[in-house]
């Protein structure tokens, strides 16, 4: 078993042993080495109090609460993080692992600490509570939620009936776990297999209460309803973006999107249902844009508004629009004829962008032409002149000097301008 972190993990497995702290490698760590991953990161569990670990580790620095502190080391391409088992041997640490594959230690001589059904689940590739599953889920209820994706994460695994079905009866106790240590959760499964991750939680009845932990309005249907996540499952299939495939979770699971008013229910709960999750704004505010624009692509839009939405919002945030719209309107089996027509107006606005973009000019050169000595006048005239050239207005730098010289003395660094309306979402 050979592995860059092990190289990195045994000098500090022997620091520790050497000065009479009984350590070992621990949870995904090992884990990871027996299947033949490697590992992100390096845990180590030692017998030494949290007191004296200053002492052990000079260069170590201390991170979380006192209670359960971890120490993390300089000097390495990995985060490591040293718990202290404060009194508790390694034997019994162990027994408090949430699953029998996360419950196997290794001490720097190479030697294991596990038990048969720890071995035996590694074996036969099945995902396990250790011990009994009602305690270790009643210790942490966001265990529930981590086994589906932990069954979607490890290669080949498949889910042990009697613990899958424990995790069902914890739907009613997602409320009682924060808001940011289930957003924490989400995320990470939005970057795998997001899709399967949701089906098994819809089928456990976890994933409404998962998105209404805050007490916000339910974002996402109750797992009665249908069990189809055909827009989420395309989206998964073709892009890993976060918005997007965030959005098409909503879509899927909530309210039907057949008027405009509805989309907009849709965008306020799915974004209520973020924050409570404390999704980062930016993510939070794309997954909500998104959905509220889904529609836009599939109607009657004019080449204009595609140039001035192009402008203000960029060609990806278009791409994961029409792609986006495109799978909701497959997945409703509605027509896609004139999303064709507008996919089409993009795409020849894109090639325009592309042979446009090099105008090469500058602020200075908007200050020159124009005799003003700065201030937000000169940003507004850029985007402008942006504008024209996607337009076809104008094509070269020459063009652009031309239309600078028309507007001297008509544009005051000073004044604010008026703001665009942002292009209806109707």
């Amino acid at each position: 078993m050979r592995s860059s972190i092990l190289e990195q993990a045994i000098p500090l497995l022997e620091h520790l042993e050497a000065r009479g702290a009984r350590s070992a490698l621990v949870g995904g760590t090992v884990r990871d080495l027996l299947l033949g991953i490697e590992p992100h990161d390096i845990d180590i569990v030692t017998e030494a109090h949290d007191e004296t670990l200053p002492q052990l580790l000079p260069q170590a620095k201390p991170v979380g609460q006192r209670c359960a502190r971890s120490w993390l080391l300089p000097g390495t391409d990995r985060s490591a993080q040293i718990t202290s088992s404060n009194g508790t041997t390694l034997e019994r640490e162990r027994q408090r692992r949430d699953l029998t594959v996360n419950a196997i230690a290794m001490f720097s001589d190479g030697t294991f600490l596990a038990d048969p059904q720890c071995w035996e689940d590694m074996a036969q590739r099945t995902l396990r509570f250790h011990g009994n599953p009602a305690q270790r889920l009643g210790e942490d209820p966001l265990r529930a939620v981590r086994f589906f994706r932990f069954l979607h994460t490890l290669p080949g695994f498949g889910a042990d009936a009697c613990s899958r079905q424990h995790c069902s009866s914890l739907r009613n106790r997602l409320g009682t776990i924060a808001g940011e240590r289930l957003g924490l959760e989400l995320l990470r499964a939005v970057d795998g297999h997001f899709a399967s991750w949701c089906r098994d939680l819809q089928t456990a009845g976890l994933l409404t209460p998962l998105f209404t932990a805050g007490g916000t309005s339910p974002g996402i249907k109750p797992s009665g309803q249908s069990t189809s996540f055909s827009v989420l499952e395309s989206i998964c299939a073709c892009h890993d973006s976060r918005k997007l495939r965030l959005a098409a979770l909503f879509l899927d699971r909530g309210e039907p999107w057949a008027t405009q008013q509805c989309v907009r229910s849709v965008a306020e709960r799915a974004g209520a249902s973020l924050a409570a999750l404390c999704i980062g704004r930016d993510l939070l505010e794309g997954t909500r844009e998104l959905i509220a624009w889904h529609r836009l692509p599939g109607g009657t839009v004019s080449p204009r508004r595609l140039q001035i939405l192009l402008s203000a919002k960029g060609a990806d945030w278009l791409e994961e629009l029409f792609l986006l719209s495109w799978c909701v309107r497959s997945a409703a089996d509605t027509s896609r004829r004139q999303w064709m027509a507008n996919r089409r107006h993009l795409v020849r606005l894109l090639l325009r962008a592309k042979q446009v973009l090099p105008l090469g000019v500058t602020g200075e050169d908007v200050k020159g032409e124009l005799q003003i000595s700065g201030g937000p006048a000169v940003g507004r005239v850029l985007r402008t002149l942006e504008r024209l050239a996607l337009e076809g207005a104008i094509s070269t730098r020459e063009d652009a000097l031309r239309w600078l010289r028309s507007r001297k003395g008509r544009v005051s660094p000073d004044s604010p301008g008026r703001r665009r309306k942002e292009p209806s979402q109707r």
